[in-house]
């Protein structure tokens, strides 16, 4: 991994972090820490009175259709942001948990290394399922 503190918002991740062959939990997690800390995601609860909230890093299943797309971080292990699985919803989710679902065919979950910073709206959510009455907010 690369010893940068951060990274311009509009560069991708790709050749900054590394996740290429079998990848442990326990090293995944550090993968997840690491792109988390490059694109200075802001602690958890600092968003609440933005409007519009920034996406800093996407992490997805490459076996499936699940995607995390993290807006705040605690700088450990819990993350906010919208989750898209059987329903789309904002909520908390835990890095440790992610690094340890091997997803559905034993691959695990992976960071979107070509995914670039950009406020929620900007993100093509129209095109996920929704919770029953629940609409993104925009």
């Amino acid at each position: 991994m690369n010893n940068r503190s951060s990274l311009p918002p509009n560069e991708p991740l790709h050749g900054y972090i590394s996740q290429a062959g079998f990848i442990k939990p326990s090293e995944r997690i550090s993968i997840f820490q690491e792109a988390l800390r490059l694109r200075n995601t802001p602690p958890l609860y600092s968003q609440e009175t933005v409007k519009e909230k920034q996406v800093s890093v996407k992490f997805f299943d490459p076996c499936g259709s699940w995607t995390w797309y993290a807006v705040e971080w605690d700088g450990k292990d819990r993350c906010f942001g919208y989750v898209i699985g059987l329903a789309s919803e904002w909520g908390d989710f835990s890095l440790h948990e992610l690094a340890y679902d091997g997803g559905r065919m034993g691959v695990g979950i992976e960071v979107d290394e070509w995914f670039t910073p950009q406020p929620v709206p900007e993100i093509k959510l129209s095109k996920t399922p929704k919770s029953k009455g629940q609409e993104l907010e925009r």
